[in-house]
């Protein structure tokens, strides 16, 4: 019984993280402030894979489920990186209202 409630509270916590994430996504201004709502959504994705990895504790499937946790949390932070890195050098500018830019004086080297 009380595996079944952590189970479904982790998997509505994201749904209701990955929705959030969405809308962030649909509404915020430029590519940088995106990736960060997109943090959102892997955040509500590894939410709904560790209920169902509590769900379903005795069968292969949770197994399947760490795989897929590990597997997010390696991989997202470096995809958001390269997103963005390749976004600022190709010349994706910033809000209008951004007030930072701490990445200029690294990127001239990798400028053409």
């Amino acid at each position: 019984m009380l595996v079944e409630i952590f189970s479904q509270f982790f998997m509505v916590l994201g749904g209701f993280l990955s929705l959030i994430g969405a809308l962030g996504i649909a509404r915020f201004p430029d590519l940088y402030t995106r990736i960060q709502a997109s943090t959102l959504c892997t955040l509500g994705m590894l939410s709904i894979a560790f209920g169902v990895m509590i769900a379903s504790i005795p069968s292969p499937l949770s197994a399947k489920a760490l795989l897929i946790i590990i597997f997010t949390l390696l991989t997202a932070p470096v995809a958001s990186h390269a997103i963005g890195r390749a976004g600022y050098l190709w010349g994706v500018k910033q809000w209008g209202k951004s007030v930072v830019d701490e990445y200029s004086p690294f990127a001239k080297k990798f400028r053409k």
